[in-house]
């Protein structure tokens, strides 16, 4: 399975319709706002999101069937859960400038983390000494 159909699978399909091109549906998901419980648009701006086979959660608090939103903790806490259960998982970072497709990595193996992030992330391996800001924290949270 190729990365967006494993986040079209597990994350974008309970966001929006899929139209069967994973690549075009993944990128309107990460460039559309959806509307928060408030009734107002917001986009995935700020945040993180866990993408798994197991269930996908979601910092941000929209309605959405299938995935668990408005998701509490810190995207270290929440990377650092996803970390403890069974791979694959996408760990998604979110910032003003929305993500990019070219930007998302699944995470099969704890030797090659990669938290996707607007400025491309970081990639560690998990066991090794903390080098990122990313690492550091998810390591921190895990002892």
């Amino acid at each position: 399975m190729n990365t967006y159909a494993f986040f079209m699978d597990h994350f974008g399909r309970h966001l929006l319709r899929p139209t069967g091109d994973n690549l075009v549906d993944t990128e309107r998901v990460l460039n559309m706002s959806f509307t928060n419980r408030a009734g107002k648009p917001q986009r995935l701006a700020a945040g993180w999101a866990v993408v798994s086979p197991r269930g996908s959660r979601l910092q941000l608090d929209i309605p959405a069937q299938g995935i668990e939103t408005g998701a509490a903790g810190t995207r270290f806490d929440a990377f650092a859960a996803a970390l403890r259960e069974p791979l694959p998982a996408m760990l998604l970072a979110f910032d003003k400038k929305p993500l990019g497709i070219d930007q998302l990595f699944v995470t099969y193996d704890l030797r090659s983390v990669r938290v996707c992030t607007k400025d491309g992330g970081e990639t560690f391996d998990l066991a090794a000494d903390p080098v990122g800001m990313y690492h550091r924290n998810i390591r921190k949270v895990m002892q």
